[in-house]
């Protein structure tokens, strides 16, 4: 943790505290499951289904009243309209999403919010878009001790108060594992040998692509280089720290981004603790407001049944399909539209995000002087943040704005952090 004194289980651990001392004890060891070998796609799809629709069976309870975050993508899709379903005598099941209730996003290749109105319509969930504002933005900045930086959720679960909801599902964790898209599974193919299987999937006849394809998914992680975007993303957030506090943790970007094979890779996802981290934080500020998560898709069965699919299953046509595993469980839940849409972000929310962001940093800006006085925040360079303020405002700046607007958003959530700690 960041107190040196303070640490953390491993994870799949559990302590044991009595009069003749602490045992630490592994109850969980996934690294032990191999794949099999001999695993039909039929059956994978199946057993996956079942186990799909039963975690989110067991995850319910008749005592809340529940609802789902929802959103276009599969996985929060999947989720909602299997919750709804369990949920199916409660009169109302919303559906909490981050994309603005009434926003004219701009040259967008689609709008998030239809994909959501349509299979909401058909299984019988109301929609509840976002109302975030610039002003009330800045309100959940300077909460940030208590929401620890998660602001739209901080919105989120207070409409889901304001409807009376106190349990959430959320599509949380299947990026990792069942919504696995390509990474890890070409490094399987090549060692494998499996060449005609990967130049299937990437054919050699467009060149620069398979290039790409080549260095993103199996030379850069072998060798641990950080993908250029990703990279060049580090460095703008780290844009206004001082060049001694710059540097990412290379031990925790190597278990995140690093793998030999697809199996390393998940296993590494369970190593690096933002699974955990999230949903550690939404538990506890969930609970400050009688509110519970669940995250069918991190079903410990899920998991170790993904760890057992060889990486040839992913593949199985032989085309590239990205996240493949979870457009065969939602058919029959989802829409095409949805379930076979290969863009992941919502071009409207981030449209919408980066005018709150640049809305919000117009009011913060006039506190940048008070800010450089705390002692807490000596490792922000004021310096250059004025300097590439001043070159915004003349219209000289090379910063791009939204590097500019992120970058006064988190100084000032770790501002009111560090304010309403003393205060606590």
């Amino acid at each position: 943790t960041p107190v040196s004194s303070v640490m953390k289980l491993p994870p799949g651990h559990y302590l044991h505290h009595s009069a003749r001392g602490i045992t630490l004890t592994r109850y969980w060891n996934p690294a032990e499951i191999r794949e099999e070998s001999s695993m039909g796609y039929d059956v994978m799809v199946r057993d996956l289904t079942d186990l799909v629709n039963d975690a989110v069976r067991i995850r319910c309870d008749s005592r809340f009243t529940a609802g789902a975050h929802a959103s276009g993508g599969i996985d929060s899709g999947v989720v909602s309209v299997l919750a709804r379903r369990e949920y199916s005598s409660q009169e109302h099941f919303f559906g909490f999403s981050y994309t603005p209730a009434s926003f004219q996003a701009q040259h967008v290749r689609y709008d998030e919010r239809e994909h959501i109105a349509q299979y909401s319509d058909q299984a019988g969930i109301e929609p509840l878009f976002s109302e975030m504002n610039a002003a009330l933005f800045i309100q959940k900045l300077e909460l940030c001790l208590k929401n620890q930086g998660f602001f739209y959720e901080d919105h989120l679960s207070d409409q889901a108060v304001a409807k009376g909801v106190n349990l959430l599902f959320s599509g949380w964790g299947g990026d990792e594992f069942l919504s696995a898209g390509d990474r890890g599974i070409d490094i399987d193919l090549l060692r494998r040998l499996r060449l005609r299987l990967f130049f299937r999937r990437y054919p050699v006849t467009r060149p620069r692509l398979f290039i790409r394809w080549l260095l993103t998914y199996v030379l850069y992680p072998l060798t641990g280089i950080l993908d250029p975007p990703v990279a060049r993303s580090f460095r703008d957030d780290a844009r206004y720290l001082k060049r001694a506090f710059a540097g990412s943790d290379r031990s925790s970007v190597a278990l995140y981004y690093f793998h030999r094979s697809r199996h390393s890779m998940h296993l590494r996802f369970l190593e690096s603790y933002h699974l955990q981290e999230r949903c550690e934080r939404w538990a506890v500020s969930g609970f400050r407001k009688g509110i519970e998560y669940r995250y069918p898709l991190l079903d410990k069965r899920i998991i170790e049944y993904v760890l057992k699919i060889p990486s040839e299953l992913f593949c199985h046509d032989g085309k590239y399909i990205f996240r493949p595993l979870i457009r065969e469980v939602s058919a029959g839940l989802l829409p095409d539209m949805i379930r076979l849409n290969i863009n992941k972000s919502d071009p409207v929310y981030s449209q919408f995000m980066t005018d709150i962001y640049r809305d919000a940093s117009a009011g913060l800006t006039h506190e940048i002087e008070e800010w450089s006085k705390i002692p807490e925040l000596c490792f922000i360079d004021f310096g250059k943040l004025a300097s590439d303020l001043k070159k915004y405002n003349d219209n000289t700046s090379d910063v791009k704005p939204e590097v500019l607007f992120r970058g006064l958003v988190y100084i000032k959530a770790i501002q009111s952090f560090v304010v309403k700690y003393h205060e606590y």
